[in-house]
């Protein structure tokens, strides 16, 4: 290989590697919010039929988690600039007019991508990328906390559609305990969800969003200790968890429920977020618990 040649290739290569870390940065923030939650969902509830199947399902959450991002971020620059400055377009990685570009093509890519395994999946990809314009660009987002939680609870299930169909046997029909995992995964997120709300309040403000904790800031908190409670009750007696399972469970939620109750910085609140994502991950992984207690019980 001539050494001209050799330039170009890598020089082709860093630039690869240049805008694969810059659709990892806008991406981020959602793998522990969207990515992983969904994934175990789709892993546990689909269920999986072959562990060939998972990279089909991660890539398809990622595709759409991306869309949704480009939405988000060319439209929110003076809460980013605020909040997460280290995002490619407050970064100065992509211009704010590329992006633009890229978040319009992106749904196109979405839909050809999910059409090519079936009409259900291409259905799921259409009713997301049609939440996150009523949520972004619609102003979805700044309209009043109950309509933005019931858009978020929405855009997960659609998620969570696509991802299990993918996970299964067949891409046209969903299994019967994905629809009630996907059910009770959207309860879920339209109760709690507020709680990634909080560390952003700040930058919220900044462009006039009304969510839970700006609105109501006193009752917030404690909505959330309740509501947390109440959300891993709720589940263990849903999935019939065995007596120690739902103790370990509801003690974790309770926990994570007054943690956000009792200490109330900006620092606290990013931290008690990671951990109610677990919780929320762990949330998605019960129905395969329930079921393989249920199996067991049967020989």
């Amino acid at each position: 290989m001539s050494t001209s040649a050799l330039r170009t290739a890598q020089k082709s290569l860093k630039s690869l590697v240049y805008h694969a870390q810059t659709m990892y940065l806008f991406t981020k923030a959602d793998i522990p919010v969207v990515i992983l939650p969904n994934v175990c969902l789709a892993v546990t509830s689909g269920p999986l039929a072959s562990p060939s199947h998972l990279v089909h399902v991660v890539f398809w959450i990622w595709l759409h988690t991306l869309a949704l991002d480009l939405s988000n971020q060319t439209l929110d620059l003076v809460e980013d600039a605020h909040n997460k400055p280290y995002r490619p377009i407050p970064a100065g990685r992509i211009s704010y007019r590329a992006a633009c570009v890229l978040r319009w093509v992106l749904p196109l890519v979405c839909w050809a991508w999910s059409a090519s395994y079936s009409l259900p999946l291409l259905y799921a990809s259409i009713a997301n990328c049609l939440i996150v314009v009523l949520y972004d660009e619609m102003g979805g987002a700044a309209g009043h906390w109950l309509y933005r939680n019931i858009l978020n609870s929405i855009g997960h299930a659609s998620i969570e559609v696509g991802a299990c169909l993918l996970a299964g046997n067949d891409v046209n029909v969903l299994h019967p305990t994905a629809l009630r995992a996907i059910l009770c995964s959207a309860c879920i997120i339209l109760l709690t969800i507020h709680a990634q709300d909080f560390k952003d309040a700040p930058g919220d403000a900044l462009v006039g969003r009304r969510t839970l904790p700006i609105v109501h800031p006193k009752t917030a908190r404690p909505t959330l200790l309740v509501l947390m409670v109440a959300s891993s009750i709720a589940l263990s007696v849903y999935w019939r968890l065995v007596a120690a399972a739902a103790l370990a469970f509801v003690a974790f939620g309770s926990a994570i429920g007054w943690l956000f109750f009792s200490e109330t910085t900006k620092e606290a609140d990013k931290r008690h977020l990671s951990l109610y994502m677990i919780w929320l991950s762990v949330a998605h992984t019960l129905p395969a618990y329930s079921n393989a207690l249920w199996t067991a019980s049967l020989f």
